[in-house]
């Protein structure tokens, strides 16, 4: 269970896609996080707009369902959907978006009638995929497995502030205390030396020898101290994000046979390159098969024996 609760805005019409939003908010509420949405706003109040708005800006996360239907308008004539989708891209929400297949079997309640309609929700479908990688789904079933692939490479590619319970955010805020009290009694000592050393005259050539010794001593614990704070601070990371690193790893090797270099898997995937060489040999089916240091090596899938291992695992991981 990820220490890190994450919120999660749902945005779609609605009687259409119940089915598929319920869908989408067991799959989040199965990972452990929070989805929200128009459950709880009345669509065309102006007021309610305006509460919208704030949902999505505490949100961590936004995610588009689009159907075979535009749905209710503004007095403006934009829908409500696309209206939410606009604004959480102004404001650089990470969003992610799941468009039915254009042509999957729907009802004719699922479809609208005007051609009006019809006309602005292929504009807006057309803007979507023109701006951004959309994911494309058959059934809420499809919906529900893509979804739940697609969470977990979001988490590690734009990790989010999200929630923690308070006892947790101690624990982890304990070691970094401690580490920025030594961090600052460091730094004071490095300024009081370089103070000294600028006002000593070149007369006393002994002290400034002495106290060159001690401003580089004070550099060397100084920076070791940093080193320290950063390998927490990138601990606490690997174990919130080790099950997202993997997911994404497993996800690549389903869709690629050949013989990648580390540095192409890290650009391919949004995965930081020291984490791919870091957890590359937790992918069954792998292998390094040059490696000149942890910076640079050459690494193979072994092939399609592997492949429903691997998918089954990523579902499971997911």
């Amino acid at each position: 269970m990820p220490d890190n609760k994450y919120q999660i805005f749902i945005s779609s019409t609605y009687t259409d896609l119940l089915e598929a939003r319920q869908k989408a908010i067991e799959t989040i509420l199965s990972m452990y996080h929070f989805p929200i949405g128009m459950e709880m706003f009345s669509a065309g109040d102006e007021h309610q707009w305006k509460v919208i708005k704030d949902t999505i800006d505490v949100s961590d996360y936004y995610i588009a369902i689009i159907g075979h239907r535009y749905g209710s308008v503004d007095s403006s004539g934009i829908s409500y959907t696309e209206k939410e989708f606009s604004y959480a891209k102004s404001i650089d929400v990470p969003t992610l978006v799941f468009i039915q297949n254009r042509d999957a079997a729907t009802k004719p309640s699922e479809r609208d009638e005007s051609i009006e309609k019809q006309d602005r929700l292929n504009s807006f479908v057309k803007r979507i995929t023109e701006g951004q990688m959309c994911t494309f789904w058959d059934n809420t079933s499809d919906l529900s497995t893509k979804l739940a692939v697609a969470l977990p490479k979001a988490f590690t590619q734009t990790p989010a502030i999200g929630w923690v319970r308070k006892n947790q955010r101690e624990r982890y805020n304990e070691p970094l205390r401690v580490l920025a009290a030594d961090n600052a009694i460091l730094s004071k000592k490095l300024a009081n030396a370089e103070s000294k050393l600028s006002d000593l005259s070149s007369n006393h050539e002994q002290i400034v020898c002495e106290l060159e010794g001690s401003l580089e001593r004070a550099k060397i614990e100084l920076e070791k101290t940093r080193e320290r704070l950063w390998e927490h601070e990138e601990a606490e990371f690997i174990k919130r994000n080790l099950g997202g690193v993997k997911a994404v790893l497993i996800d690549f090797f389903e869709e690629h046979d050949h013989t990648y270099t580390s540095e192409t898997i890290s650009e391919i995937t949004g995965i930081p390159h020291k984490y791919v060489t870091r957890h590359i040999d937790s992918v069954p089916g792998v292998d390094r098969i040059w490696c000149k240091d942890d910076d640079d090596m050459e690494i193979r899938y072994r092939g399609n024996a592997n492949r429903q291992k691997l998918k089954n695992m990523g579902l499971q991981l997911s």
